[in-house]
């Protein structure tokens, strides 16, 4: 079976849609050594060549386009039928035209539900352009069962066109030593103890709430010493976050320096107001870092009781959340026990069968 992926999105860096598009391609690719696996994209790629290169079954194609959003209508499917490839999975936008099974995934709707968050033009494409891709596809793939009802109340689809297939931590999420710890605290001139934020930028992530939290832990616990390490710079981040004393800009963090940044901290904190799903929630749990998310949209289904949970708006209860974790040693181990068993229930390789399912029989 050969099966092609408009895979534009393995260029955008760190993003969720990059990091689902790899771990996926690459638990589909091991899973299953005789289905072919062809990565499209409008430009060379990096990202989509060492996939390439890693498995004999994943190839990858650049096909120029000059508009972007018309490139899979107009250069994709004229090359999909000439090739003979019956089957196409895309994040977020499908092309009308192809007569194939058509497979999209869908992380979130936040366009449709907090248009607010999103510039003129960008909210305008994705209104138009999203919904009919989820009525256009014969199955729409999601993270979680909130991304799924939300998905088939904002784009007018039913339920059981949509499939929820979890995510999960990518391997080099994972315990590390005690050296790795002075090392990385000497890298990033960070003291302990510390709060790690990662994937906070935009909007709707919401860190603000933290700062504030930091604010009161000062004033009403007399708290003052612990800071807000944030992964990013601080042009990327709200006035009041970026000008606040207690928080700190790692810059750009490789993923190398995530296991032991995640280990070092005492607790990360993950205040979205809204989420598909939540990658970073596993990605510290898998770590041993105990986590404080807020208790909005996706992030219940994904944290579990391994997790303290937070409304996203109080950030009195965001500081009595940090101070017991500071200060209470055996929540602390309790939540990077039941973290690191939370995160061993989702795997690269449960999504990848589920999605297997899927091509084999696209019929909703």
């Amino acid at each position: 079976m050969q099966i092609a992926f408009d895979a534009r999105s393995l260029n955008t860096g760190g993003t969720g849609d990059s990091t689902y598009l790899r771990e996926l391609v690459a638990a589909l690719a091991k899973a299953n050594p005789n289905d072919r696996y062809r990565l499209y994209a409008n430009a060379p790629d990096a990202a989509r060549d060492d996939l390439a290169a890693a498995f004999d079954n994943v190839s990858a194609h650049s096909l120029p386009y000059k508009i972007g959003w018309l490139w899979n209508q107009n250069a994709l499917v004229p090359h999909l039928e000439e090739q003979g490839i019956a089957l196409l999975h895309s994040q977020y936008l499908l092309p009308r035209r192809f007569k194939g099974a058509k497979i999209v995934t869908i992380h979130d709707v936040s366009f449709r539900e907090h248009p607010e968050w999103f510039p003129a033009r960008p909210r305008f494409i994705m209104n138009l352009l999203i919904p009919r891709s989820a009525r256009t596809a014969d199955v729409i793939i999601t993270g979680s069962e909130h991304a799924r009802r939300a998905i088939a109340k904002t784009c007018n689809v039913s339920l059981d066109k949509i499939i929820v297939t979890p995510y999960a931590a990518g391997a080099w999420a994972r315990p590390v030593d005690a050296d790795a710890h002075r090392d990385i605290l000497q890298k990033y001139f960070l003291e302990t103890p510390f709060l790690l934020g990662v994937g906070l930028r935009g909007i709707r992530k919401n860190n603000q709430v933290v700062a504030k939290a930091l604010d009161i832990l000062a004033r009403q616990h007399k708290i003052s010493n612990i800071k807000l390490a944030l992964c990013g710079s601080a042009e990327q981040f709200p006035d009041e976050v970026a000008s606040h004393p207690n928080v700190q800009f790692l810059g750009w963090v490789p993923q190398c320096d995530l296991p032991p940044l995640y280990a070092s901290a005492a607790a990360a904190v993950y205040p979205s107001l809204y989420e598909g799903f939540g990658l970073p929630v596993l990605e510290a749990m898998a770590c041993g870092c105990p986590m404080i998310c807020s208790n909005a949209t996706s992030l219940p289904e994904v944290a579990g009781d391994a997790a303290l949970q937070i409304d996203p708006h109080d950030a009195g209860a965001w500081a009595e959340a940090i101070t017991k974790v500071l200060l209470d040693e055996a929540l602390r181990e309790k939540m990077i026990d039941g973290g690191l068993k939370r995160a061993q229930e989702f795997s690269w390789e449960r999504t990848a069968f589920l999605t297997t399912n899927i091509y084999r029989n696209p019929a909703p």
